[in-house]
């Protein structure tokens, strides 16, 4: 069983836009060439092909991330495949550990690819995407773009323009050991269990002296729980929503896991021993995890299953949710391939790739009919409960689409890690109303520099 290396967790967290990425590197490309303004027709794709040679191969350079083993495989076949359905096409791989920061770095430099692959925070690059409005239009038939969940392609626009092509997505989770259920005497969680029942199975479970724990959330990337309280901010992105009672307590409850309730392990033990790597060595009976985690958990030896996050039951009701990560492909707008890069990003959004994509659990597929289709929701592979993406997908929230998604991390997860650290040099009550005005602060910055306020 491979054990995931804590490089490899903090590469993925930040190849999927949970961690700040080159800020200096973003503001090199204030200056890019802008997209065309919402309503304004992109220029005919051909217009900028330079004329080739009979037989001569048109090269894609095109940006693919490899943070772990499985994304690398990933990676390896689109082009490949791609490559062998097309032999006037070569591609060639721009690998990385970290998407944003490569192709941030690589536009500032003048060498950006033609095409890639972005997660998480992908709207800090908006300027330099090509619109893809009209080539959709124009090859409708073959896009449909109605297959793609809802909530996936509002996730993968701004400003009303599509600059991207959604793939999939993950939400978090929970993996649970049935092996650690079972020895603790304890019932499995199901998709209509609470926060209380969490802690109460975590409780059976945990046995700290001998390093056994009931549950364990991430301690300070991607805050899913977070988003039990509501979005961040409204959908126009203008006004801060992060303040509120539920919030407040969420973050407090968060702590309290480690800090007095011990059924999740200090910041400490995980710092040492690695969250992953914790789960899979059977020492976690909870993990909040997301669907990158599939591929190895399917290589576990106890078995596991899967369940949304649970419902927070509070004064006005029961809420519920968590977060979406988006995975989508780009076209760089200087390219001088538009063409030849929308018929690749075209094909490795569509029914083919994401098909096996799904079946090879690589991806929750954002096109709906796959999703629920034998490659994903009945493929008869683990986990038992696959549909939890689905159900978690009804509520999920998507992560920070909006072009400072960096800054607005770091807004939040300052003041909480002040609240998370030994010291406790703010309250949950201070850290959450530190990260709403902080949120608000950049918002307002950038209506008022880039949207025109």
């Amino acid at each position: 069983m491979r054990k995931w290396t804590r490089r490899e967790l903090l590469r993925a967290a930040g190849a999927l836009g949970l961690a700040a990425a080159g800020g200096a590197a973003l503001a090199a490309c204030a200056g890019a060439t802008p997209a065309p303004a919402a309503g304004e027709t992109a220029a005919p794709a051909a217009a900028t092909e330079p004329p080739r040679a009979a037989g001569e191969k048109v090269k894609l350079v095109f940006e693919w991330p490899q943070y772990t083993p499985e994304k690398a495989r990933y990676g390896e076949y689109i082009i490949n495949t791609y490559m062998e359905k097309n032999p006037d096409i070569e591609i060639e791989p721009m690998y990385n550990t970290n998407a944003l920061e490569k192709v941030t770095i690589t536009i500032a430099g003048g060498t950006p690819p033609d095409c890639g692959w972005l997660g998480g925070g992908w709207p800090a690059l908006w300027k330099n995407l090509l619109v893809l409005d009209d080539l959709i239009q124009r090859d409708a038939d073959e896009v449909r773009i109605d297959d793609f969940y809802p909530k996936l392609l509002d996730a993968t626009q701004w400003l009303g323009q599509r600059l991207t092509m959604p793939m999939g997505f993950t939400c978090t989770l929970i993996y649970f050991n049935k092996k650690l259920f079972d020895d603790a005497g304890v019932d499995y969680p199901t998709d209509d269990w609470t926060w209380d029942d969490l802690k109460q199975m975590g409780a059976a479970i945990a046995d700290p002296e001998n390093n056994l724990y009931g549950v364990m959330l991430d301690q300070g990337s991607y805050y899913a729980p977070l988003f039990i309280a509501g979005p961040i901010a409204d959908e126009d992105w203008r006004n801060s929503l992060f303040y509120s009672d539920l919030r407040v307590y969420i973050v407090q409850m968060w702590k309290d896991l480690w800090n007095t309730d011990k059924i999740a392990p200090p910041p400490a033990v995980t710092a040492e021993q690695g969250l992953m790597p914790m789960f899979e060595a059977g020492r976690i009976g909870m993990y909040a995890g997301g669907s990158w985690f599939l591929e190895p958990a399917r290589m576990l030896e106890f078995d596991w299953d899967i369940v949304p996050l649970p419902i927070m039951r509070w004064s006005d009701g029961d809420h519920r949710g968590t977060g979406m990560w988006t995975e989508e492909l780009f076209i760089i707008n200087t390219t001088p391939h538009k063409e030849e890069a929308w018929q690749f990003i075209k094909w490795a959004s569509g029914p083919e790739l994401l098909t096996w994509a799904a079946s090879e659990g690589h991806v929750v597929p954002g096109r709906m009919p796959i999703a629920e289709s034998e490659a994903f929701a009945e493929s008869g592979k683990k986990p038992d409960n696959i549909r939890a993406f689905l159900v978690s997908a009804e509520f999920a929230i998507p992560y920070l689409v909006h072009p400072m998604s960096s800054k607005i991390a770091t807004a939040v997860g300052d003041p909480l890690s002040a609240f998370f650290s030994l010291e406790e040099t703010l309250s949950a009550k201070e850290a959450t109303q530190t990260a709403h005005d902080n949120i608000q602060v950049i918002l307002d910055e950038w209506w008022a520099t880039e949207g025109g306020a």
